[in-house]
């Protein structure tokens, strides 16, 4: 699922990497309603090389794509669903056979990465809006995809505008295309629309109030240090309104569809229902996302999550005590670090169920929530009781990743650091579980003790060493990774607010596919998409020196940043 929803947004955002700059009529963002629920564009026509920077991870996952695509489509019809949805994927697949980047696809099918392009709503209806440079192609890849998918494109007229339009199955939705003054608008919308809704869609008319005239994405820009390129959110209270209510068109249109098939449309959502559907949203109000830094050396992503400040408060004044979190510096091909305040987390947990005990949900399709309370409160409990409620976090670091000859185990070196509270609470459960630990006697000066024989030979006879400070336990294997673990024990705690980190160098990723290779344990048992499978993400992490993902707790939500190192 995951690939798949990532597949998706990769291809999407290779269409919306392009300008909406001019403030003018013409401008997509002059069509898109100030209260969208969603809305992805940029605010800026876009360079060459920024482009290219900015399409560099999904030009490097090109192949895998049209890997993801053909596998996505053989699992539709392997269980009996939706062929023509298989289809147009299939089609979609072939549309990137023999391409080397989306630039290359963008000038088959005839669009304009450098001209203006948003993805938006217009209520819950869907809407692309591309700037093209040859109108035949575009038609044409149109058609190569209504005939894969085996809807006939019908032309039809809205005052002196020519569209195309196709019933999407028996669903009460519409495919709407058309082109003019050098842009292409494509929108799934009911099948029965009004001429003002039609001619929003089409952009013959323009909605009384626009994003272009709040300038609401320039704010957002401002506020998240975005860059003016690929940014856009998701307005979660909006969504919630739109999708508990009875006016969208696209509400009204599936209602009347139950009505006609099943002879009784559903009860409106409740007037409670559609109040707890907007508390719920408001404790999410928004997600958003946009590129911080574009360049032919590196690629910065930045995410973020707008969460309730009671959520937020506790873990953004939060400093964790794991050695190394957030580091600046990450030296080892792989180096996860996670926080894990688990008494923090309990009262967390246990605030947010105060809360709904004292303001129950009135949507009787929530009540089963209000009868967990006491169980989750149960569950937030045991997060305090030892060992767990003495944990403060988790730092895994591997150094060296090989599959050695006449043996199926792989061979680690590396270290693991577990923050605690009470390290010495930990080493005696430690002990306790394992005797051989018990001929050790650690002290908090962080100097390594080697594990005894019976111990190690659990680890293929490799070394492996113990130390321990006031603040983590942790463990090594390997020849020469003490050294390694009396350093990391050593590395100054995050910042606050840290919550995760981890990197990975693509040298660490290839080894990772080796493993997969010895082990076959991706695409089945089909050693034909094994191998192209594997071939295909080999060459995407060719192209990469390092991925690194942090996340982070400020005041106004959740921050992920996103960055990729490219190979020079």
């Amino acid at each position: 699922m995951l690939r798949r929803i990532s597949l998706a947004c990769v291809m999407a955002g290779s269409l919306l990497l392009a300008g909406c700059g001019q403030d003018s009529a013409d401008a997509p963002l002059a069509h898109v309603p100030a209260d969208t629920p969603f809305l992805f564009a940029n605010l800026e026509t876009i360079d060459d090389a920024t482009l290219d920077a900015a399409l560099a991870s999904s030009n490097a996952s090109l192949a895998q794509q049209r890997i993801d695509l053909r596998q996505f489509a053989e699992e539709l019809r392997r269980d009996g669903e939706a062929e023509s949805l298989a289809n147009v994927l299939d089609a979609l697949a072939e549309e990137l056979a023999g391409k080397s980047d989306y630039q290359q696809v963008a000038e088959q099918i005839g669009v304009d990465l450098g001209g203006q392009n948003a993805l938006y709503g217009l209520g819950l209806s869907p809407v692309l809006r591309l700037s093209i440079n040859d109108a035949e192609r575009y038609q044409a890849f149109l058609q190569r995809l209504a005939d894969a998918a085996g809807l006939p494109l019908e032309t039809r007229t809205q005052g002196e505008l020519e569209y195309r339009q196709a019933r999407l199955g028996e669903a009460p939705l519409q495919l709407l295309s058309t082109v003019h003054d050098g842009q292409a608008v494509l929108a799934v919308a009911p099948t029965e629309l009004d001429d003002d809704a039609l001619q929003q869609v089409l952009g013959t008319s323009l909605p009384d109030n626009s994003v272009q005239d709040t300038q609401r994405l320039s704010e957002l820009a401002d506020a998240k240090d975005y860059l003016p390129y690929g940014l856009g959110y998701v307005d979660t209270t909006r969504l919630a309104t739109l999708l508990t209510g009875s006016q969208d068109p696209m509400i009204q249109a599936f209602r009347a569809f139950a009505e006609q098939t099943q002879g009784q449309a559903p009860e409106p959502v409740s007037q409670s229902c559609r109040e707890d559907a907007t508390r719920l949203a408001s404790r999410m109000p928004r997600l958003s996302a946009g590129y911080t830094t574009l360049d032919a050396a590196r690629t910065e992503q930045r995410f973020d999550v707008s969460l309730a400040e009671d959520i937020t408060a506790p873990l953004a004044s939060l400093t964790s005590t794991l050695p190394g979190l957030g580091n600046d510096s990450l030296e080892s091909p792989f180096d996860l670090a996670i926080a894990l305040p688990m008494n923090d987390l309990r009262d967390l947990l246990t605030q947010q169920i105060q809360h709904v005990r004292t303001a129950p949900f009135s949507c009787s399709a929530l009540a089963e929530l209000n009868n967990d309370l006491d169980e989750l409160g149960r569950q937030a409990n045991m997060l305090a009781m030892p060992p767990f409620g003495s944990l403060r976090g988790m730092r895994l670091v591997i150094d060296e990743l090989t599959m050695p000859e006449h043996s199926d185990q792989p061979a680690i070196k590396g270290a693991l650091l577990v923050a605690s509270s009470d390290p010495n609470g930990l080493m005696a459960i430690g002990q306790s579980m394992l005797p051989g630990l018990a001929t050790l006697s650690l002290s908090n000066d962080g100097e390594p003790q080697a594990l005894p024989p019976q111990l190690t030979a659990m680890l293929g006879d490799a070394p492996a060493w113990l130390a321990m400070t006031d603040k983590a336990l942790g463990v090594a294997t390997g020849e020469g990774e003490q050294t390694t673990l009396k350093s990391l024990l050593q590395e100054e705690t995050g910042e606050a607010g840290e919550l995760m980190h981890v990197k990975l160098s693509g040298d660490m990723y290839a080894k990772w596919l080796q493993l997969a290779d010895a082990f076959g344990n991706l695409a089945g048992n089909d050693a034909a998409a094994l191998e192209e499978q594997l071939d295909a993400m080999q060459n995407q992490f060719e192209r990469i020196d390092n991925v690194v993902i942090r996340m982070r707790m400020e005041d106004d939500g959740l921050v992920i940043n996103n960055r990729i190192d490219w190979q020079q």
